[in-house]
């Protein structure tokens, strides 16, 4: 369905789940395809069942991020913050 070999694509899931600090970083292409959403909702469910979700090295949930650069830097900062701090430190 992909043209991914099967093969390639268990080793890269065992690979990304069983990896201490992981992070998926989407960039800005997501949103230029027809099925975004779903994609973008995998990637966060695949970051969620490993425990890759808001921890040092994993995924940062961008609303947290958000918020957090909205109290002490306004609201375009806010959103470049939120854009830029995808995967935590």
């Amino acid at each position: 369905m992909t043209g991914v070999p099967a093969a390639q694509s268990r080793s890269l899931a065992r690979e990304y789940a069983t990896t201490k600090h992981a992070c998926i970083a989407t960039g800005n292409g997501f949103e230029h395809a027809t099925s975004c959403n779903d994609a973008l909702r995998a990637i966060a469910i695949l970051s969620a069942v490993c425990g890759h979700l808001d921890r040092p090295g994993g995924d940062l949930l961008a609303a947290a991020a958000v918020v957090a650069a909205a109290t002490t830097a306004g609201t375009a900062s806010a959103r470049a913050a939120g854009n830029a701090t995808r995967c935590a430190l």
